[in-house]
């Protein structure tokens, strides 16, 4: 299959389908799916689904009971390639990944080592069609502090910008982006994902 080229705003990467370890979002008989971690959250999904019976087995298969169907499951094999993290500062990337989690830092684009003074203005992109939680912080040398985001969508982007005091310290701070997936192995939720950027100011 030929990758399609996508582009959020803040980044470029490509998309593609992987034959191997699928995922999928299981919806309940409501026909919302509901996260293993959080049992009062229903999530719909859209996505082409399917139906799939279920056992529950304790101890050995022999043992194994009828546990009911799963009237709709939904499968989603994408991977996201040619994605490259923040190339201006501790760069990786390249391998093909689950989720888009992506940010930069606009003032440390052309030059990574830069300081920042004032102001730091952090680009971030978040894509997937079963896109869950994201967060954005900031932690320094005191504490750490969420920065606001945009509403969350399968195709979130922004930047969020944050103005420091005279009091707070020059010192080291890092940034991280996280998200997570309603995907499942079959076996647990998928781990969530993040990407990071450290500066001085």
């Amino acid at each position: 299959m030929k990758p399609k080229i996508g582009h959020i705003k803040n980044h470029n990467f490509e998309t593609a389908s992987r034959a191997q370890e699928p995922v999928a979002s299981a919806e309940l008989d409501s026909g919302a799916a509901r996260k293993e971690d959080d049992p009062g959250r229903l999530e719909t999904c859209n996505e082409p689904h399917h139906q799939c019976p279920t056992s529950s087995i304790q101890g050995n298969p022999g043992t194994a009971t009828d546990a009911g169907t799963c009237n709709r499951i939904a499968i989603d094999n994408t991977l996201y390639t040619a994605i490259s993290h923040h190339p201006e500062w501790g760069a990786w990337g390249g391998s093909p990944e689950s989720g888009v989690c992506m940010l930069d830092i606009q003032q440390l684009q052309a030059a990574g080592c830069a300081k920042i003074t004032s102001t730091v203005d952090v680009l971030y992109t978040c894509a997937h069609p079963n896109l869950g939680d994201m967060s954005l912080t900031l932690k320094g040398p005191l504490t750490t502090i969420s920065l606001p985001m945009g509403p969350l969508s399968p195709d979130a982007y922004g930047k969020s910008t944050h103005n420091f005091a005279l009091a707070d310290p020059k010192c080291a701070y890092l940034v991280t982006l996280s998200i997570t997936l309603l995907l499942t192995t079959g076996d647990s939720n998928l781990m969530p994902f993040s990407d990071q950027m450290a500066f001085c100011r």
